[in-house]
Formats: structure tokens, sequence, C-alpha cells
């Protein structure tokens, strides 16, 4: 069984450590790279699905879909 402080040593030294952008890129899944769109489960006002705009991993802008296109 693993003393707790060892574990305590281990994870706080897993925190510590910085992720750059490079690294990151798993963690970003597939957005890293160029220009992606993610169709949101939101609607707007008018009942249109909301879509967010990624461009290099990162957010860019939110706009509506209301012709179902992505």
């Amino acid at each position: 069984m693993i003393k707790l402080k060892e574990m305590q040593k281990s994870l706080s030294s897993l925190e510590n450590k910085k992720l750059g952008f490079e690294s990151s890129k798993a963690v970003l899944g597939g957005l890293a790279g160029g220009p992606k769109y993610i169709v949101s489960n939101l609607r707007d006002e008018n009942g249109c699905q909301l879509v967010d705009y990624y461009y290099d991993g990162k957010w860019c802008a939110r706009f509506s879909d209301c012709k179902n296109e992505y």
C-alpha cells in the first residue's frame, strides 16, 4: 500500500508541471491546428443552434446556425 505522503508528493509534482501549447494538444483534442466549428446543444432565442468557432485551439466567436449547415 502506498503511503499518503509519497502519493501527495507525486501528485503535487504533477500539478506543478505547466503545459505549453504544444504539449496541450492532447488536452485540446482536435482543436489545435486550424479553423474548427463545434456545434453546441444550446439554441438561441429563435431556436437556431449555436456554433463555436475555434482557430489554432483558441475560441474566436459564437454564432447562430439557422440553416443547419454545421
